[in-house]
């Protein structure tokens, strides 16, 4: 998966926004983008299923994980983890 990519599905999730959003690493997921509980799911969800990776539960937490930018780190990372299983 390419940023451009994640970025395509931070905006699909973000449905609470009713502006045209301009996703930046800087955008905290609950403060600016309004994500609930339900969005955050479907947005892991997405996010696996696009980058072909699994979360590990201490990835997840909604405190801990506050930015677009963090969450792109954390994708990053499982993607390589998921390189060097093949």
């Amino acid at each position: 998966m390419t940023k451009e990519e994640y970025y395509t599905i931070v905006k699909n999730n973000a449905t609470h926004i009713n502006e045209e959003l301009n996703v930046t690493d800087d955008l905290h997921l609950v403060d600016d983008l309004a994500f609930d509980s339900l969005d955050y799911t479907q947005f892991i969800l997405d996010v696996e299923a696009a980058a072909g990776i699994d979360f590990l539960n201490d990835d997840l937490l909604l405190g801990e994980l506050s930015t677009v930018g963090h969450m792109w780190a954390i994708i990053r990372q499982r993607m390589g983890e998921c390189a060097d299983e093949l």
